[in-house]
């Protein structure tokens, strides 16, 4: 203890539990923090405990105490919780009463769905709350009752703050190397520069980066370019990964450089985990029964302690104590404390893996070494990955629920990360398990409820290819081998970006005007920095500025991709290249204009200044020409504006009075442009462009682009006569017969191995289910009533309360079918016979999947047969043929069909999606999948669909067909989803020349990156929307996934 001079008064022993974290004083008390024990103990200024108290959840690493009054930041909430003990006689006991008192819930007014991310607080003397909002560089004023009364924008993220006598604070900004000492009223700043061997970088980046490690000078010693396959981020937030080229665990800053590194030697795979403050821990895979502890300050210190076991995974509690996995073990996990006196890790529990979560080899009678990873959840939740599940267990290790993730792994990586909220899982789903292109890392809640695509190559631009993924608070970091990828999670808002401002902007960036390519690139011209313009790329990247040196009025694309501006001042409109800006071609208008818009081809409305007029004008090469004029307020209803007659000012020029309003046509290319729309607010700007949606506010800095289809809800659900979860098997012939038909625009019938169930589908609810007298193969709509459900050679005709209404026996055999007219269906089916067990054992091969054996053809002389039929639905006879033909069975999954699917257009032809292989293929040639269209039974046009994969013939792929108005829509391999029009430009109807994969690009709906369903089972269409249903990942196993289009 010592005076503020400095000299030492006495010196006392306390009974600390831990290595204490942070000590405050109010001057009348000390509080230390145990992050550890998540304990505050209070002491008198003579080191008796007046009080301890267990805060009530894992500890923020920065508290506040004013009079005795803890300040707890809940980082989650956006809140800071008040406790304080109102008697202090009794001891260090914990007190029954609840020390409780409320919560400040912060806000910004201006920005209500923005999450603060407070990182440090400290009290004024006047009883003033200060917080540092990491999330928006700021310092934020607090009152007693929770409003924040003033705001202090720094110029980068302050990592601490501190009281630095009655009128000041200190505060430390270490991106720009200074502790500056800010007055508490007057805000005046003193800055003092400093130093420090490692500068943290603290900042949120919302984008996303990529460091490449190749661009890094070797270090002394090492002979090849750093390759990173294992990292984690410290407490002091730094990145520690192991460079498996040069043997070293290296440091890096956030933007790539390489602060320091230690040789550690390992042949093998490396783990790591956070663990005490600024500490790593590290499990090696090289045999030698050690578990390594790296402190990551100035200089590093590597500790190494020998255990009893040989552990591999690992995860840390948020006592300290760690959870491992052993190498070879996959049916128990471990609790395992360090004992840092002598160099030793004890194991405390035991949790052990319920059998039938478990994936067992029947070949070698044991269980598969499937354990993928494993995490700690900031509650301590327990999360483990395995080759079929995601398994939650307590703190206590109880076991509670598991999901199915429905995802493959490649080798022996990092798969699971977790942050303060989120569950992050890397792999591809099981059934592309051969394909990197596939891979993405999946978003869960810490319960196990699917939450979105995180990353995958859409987004990424690459495949995403990481051995090692982490998080901690506010980044994400991945590797992939020689680069980086790193992302802000709290913030996180792809769609939205700031424009950037320039070293030559004088004033700050506000956006005046906007619009949008087909390519997602967004024109912006800027309402105070006259003359700006700028493109953005859709992620937000700009692509290209120029101050034009006069007053811009308006902006749009053309339909060739150049840009339109109007100049009022000087009564012009220009054409500008989107390479470089540069001035094409110059039009002199008659009359100022201010917004402009394209309507449709080189047709454009141009409005004039005075808000009253606009013309509609054509550009044809060198020639500007007015085709009609016309006032404001006399538009048709599809035209919104509200009153014009204030707003003669200098927002004239911009399009926040007039972008409100949306064109509702298309061009003679059919380009969707914005539709006819309301004034949702004032001042709003929104436009469209094919797939793209551009979106700001007049005078804010930001603007939001939007690619369609935009996932706008998902409804989950479970059917009540199955456990969850389902376990759904992509090679079980009964769940790829699953499934899902629209009766009506609320009710949908779900047909899932032998049961029917009435789901409603805006909701979820299910309504009726029935168990089937046998196992169904296919079902189709009847009418809004009724629906039907074929069994082979037999059909059954079902009401809306699953009564059965009439029984149909047919000739043939029939596996898919659909209605043709009020008396008659379109049938597919195929020639089927049993297969003795000498002919199974002499043609057909087996595999082990899902604990489940599956049989698969491996005769190259076996073939079948198909057929697709119109029947009369009275008696169940074939009234004619529509097609037929055979196909090798070769690599073929016993009992799976040939005929996958069949629709009925709106003009009546008949559409069959198909599987066909030349008899006598080899085993390693493609699968090929058609879609055929039939008029009155002659083929009029034929697509080939892209195979899946040259691997795993076994695997099943059925293509789905829904048909909807003059439309077919096709789900093909890669689950791209495609809208087919009645009739196809330069189509052809000879067979040797088949419209490809390739040839219907550009009716593509939804593509494969982003439909989050593992299995599609049905899908819907209307105007603006479409809804997609089937077995998707996570706690429940069905979900419908609704899209604006």
């Amino acid at each position: 203890m010592g005076k503020r001079c400095g000299e030492e008064l006495f010196e006392k022993y306390l009974p600390f539990y831990g290595y204490p974290h942070h000590i405050y004083s109010d001057n009348v008390y000390y509080y230390v923090l145990f992050k550890r024990q998540s304990i505050v103990v209070c002491y008198d200024i003579y080191g008796e405990i007046k009080w301890q108290w267990q805060l009530p959840f894992p500890v923020h690493p920065h508290i506040a105490v004013f009079q005795g009054t803890v300040y707890l930041p809940d980082t989650q909430l956006n809140r800071v919780l008040l406790y304080k003990y109102q008697d202090w006689s009794s001891g260090c006991c914990l007190h029954l009463k609840n020390p409780y008192i409320r919560n400040l819930n912060l806000r910004l007014k201006e920005k209500e769905n923005d999450k603060l991310l407070i990182a440090k607080i400290c009290h004024l003397a006047n009883g003033q709350l200060v917080v540092s909002d990491i999330n928006h560089d700021c310092l934020l004023y607090i009152s007693n009752g929770g409003d924040i009364v003033s705001r202090l924008s720094l110029p980068s993220t302050a990592t601490d703050i501190c009281q630095w006598d009655s009128n000041q604070i200190g505060v430390t900004l270490p991106l720009e190397k200074q502790l500056r000492v800010i007055g508490n009223l007057s805000k005046t700043v003193r800055s003092v520069s400093l130093s420090h061997p490692y500068v943290q970088d603290l900042t949120v980046s919302d984008k996303a980066r990529h460091i490449h490690l190749d661009d890094i000078p070797l270090r002394f010693g090492d002979k090849q370019s750093v390759e990173i396959n294992s990292l984690v981020i410290t407490g002091n937030n730094l990145i520690v990964g192991y460079d498996k080229k040069n043997k070293n665990l290296i440091i890096v800053t956030f933007d790539g450089k390489i602060l320091d590194s230690i040789k550690l030697n390992v042949v093998y795979r490396i783990n790591m985990c956070r663990w005490q403050s600024n500490t790593i821990a590290i499990t090696t895979g090289d045999y030698n029964n050690q578990l390594l502890t790296l402190k990551v300050e100035f200089p590093l210190s590597l500790v190494i302690y020998q255990t009893e076991k040989e552990y591999y995974r690992i995860a840390s509690f948020s006592n300290n104590q760690m959870l491992c996995s052993g190498r070879r073990d996959v049916c128990s996990l471990y609790v395992v404390e360090i004992d840092e006196i002598h160099l030793t890790v004890n194991e405390i529990k035991q949790i052990d893996i319920p059998e039938t979560l478990l994936t067992r080899d029947e070949y070698h009678g044991r269980y598969d070494d499937d354990m993928l990873d494993i995490a700690v959840t900031t509650h301590d939740m327990i999360i483990v990955g395995n080759e079929r599940f995601i398994i939650f267990f307590n703190s206590d290790g109880q076991y509670l629920h598991s999901v199915r993730h429905y995802m493959g792994y490649f080798g022996d990586k990092n798969k699971m990360t977790i942050d303060d909220s989120y569950l992050y899982i890397y792999g591809v789903w099981d059934k592309y398990r051969v394909f990197i292109a596939y891979n993405s890392i999946l978003c869960w809640t810490e319960i196990g409820e699917y939450n979105k695509i995180f990353l995958n190559k859409r987004i990424y631009k690459d495949y995403v290819n990481f051995p090692s993924i982490n998080c901690k608070g506010p980044r994400f970091v991945g590797s992939n081998w020689n680069k980086l990828y790193i992302e802000g999670l709290f913030k996180l808002n792809r769609e939205r970006f700031p424009i950037s401002r320039l070293r030559t902007d004088i004033y700050p960036v506000q956006v005046k005007d906007i619009d949008i390519s087909d390519k997602g690139h967004t024109v912006v011209c800027e309402k105070v920095n006259n003359g700006n313009l700028k493109i953005f790329d859709e992620d937000g990247k700009l692509l290209c500025c120029r101050n034009a040196g006069s007053l811009v009025g308006g902006v749009c694309f053309t339909r060739e991709g150049n840009i339109l501006a109007t100049f009022p001042n000087r009564q012009e409109i220009f054409q500008l290249k989107q390479q470089g800006l540069e001035k094409y071609k110059v039009w002199q208008s008659r009359v100022p204009y201010g917004v402009i818009w394209r309507k449709v081809g080189n047709i454009y409305l141009c409005v004039h200044i005075n808000l009253i007029d606009c013309d509609s004008i054509k550009i044809d090469g060198e020639q500007l020409e007015v085709l009609k004029s016309f006032a404001l307020l006399k538009l048709d209803s599809d035209f919104h504006f509200p009153s014009i007659s204030s707003q003669m000012n200098n927002e004239i020029f911009s399009n926040e009075l007039i972008n409100k309003v949306k064109y509702s046509g298309g061009d003679e290319r059919g380009e969707k442009r914005a539709k006819s729309g309301e004034i949702t607010c004032k001042s709003r700007l929104k436009v469209r462009c094919g797939n793209y949606i551009a979106e700001s506010m007049s005078g804010i800095d930001e603007i939001s682009v939007r690619r369609l289809p935009h996932r706008t809800s998902i409804v989950p659900l479970s059917i009540p006569t199955f456990d969850e979860p389902v376990n759904y098997d992509c090679m079980d012939i009964r769940d790829n017969n699953s499934k899902l038909i629209k009766l009506d625009d609320n009710v949908s019938v779900l047909l899932f191995r032998d049961t029917v169930i009435l789901i409603r589908t805006t909701t979820g609810d299910i309504l009726q289910h029935k168990q089937l007298p046998q196992q169904p193969l296919g079902i189709c709509r009847w009418t809004d009533e009724r629906f039907i459900v074929v069994f082979g050679k037999e059909m059954m005709v079902f009401n809306r309360d699953l009564c059965r209404l009439e029984t149909i026996e047919t000739k043939k055999y029939y596996n898919t079918i659909y209605k043709y007219n009020d008396n008659q269906l379109v049938c597919g089916g195929y020639y089927i016979r049993d297969i003795t067990p000498h002919e199974r054992d002499k043609h057909y091969g087996r595999f082990f999947y899902n604990n489940n054996f599956h049989y698969f053809c491996k005769d190259p002389n076996a073939y079948n047969s198909y057929y697709v039929d119109v029947v009369d639905l009275n008696d169940g006879t074939c009234k004619y043929e529509v097609c037929h033909g055979k196909t090798s069975e070769y690599g073929k999954l016993e009992g799976d069909s040939v005929v996958f699917d069949v629709v009925v257009t709106y003009f009546g032809d008949v559409v069959v999606a198909r599987r066909e292989k030349e008899e006598g293929g080899q085993w390693c040639d493609d699968d090929h999948y058609f879609v055929d269209w039939y008029t009155e039974q002659s083929l009029v046009r034929r697509i080939k669909l892209q195979p899946r994969y040259n691997r795993s013939k076994y695997n099943i792929y059925r293509p789905c067909l829904t048909a909807v108005d003059e439309y077919v829509y096709i789900k093909d391999a890669q689950d791209n989803i495609y809208q087919i029009p009645g009739h196809i430009e330069s189509q052809t109807f000879e067979d040797s020349e088949h419209l490809q994969t390739k040839d219907i690009e550009k009716y593509l709906l939804l593509r494969e990156d982003d439909n989050e369903v593992f299995q599609v089972l049905g899908f819907d269409i209307s105007d603006n929307s479409f809804m997609v249903f089937g077995i998707f990942p996570g706690h429940q196993s069905f979900a419908f996934f609704h899209y604006d289009k």
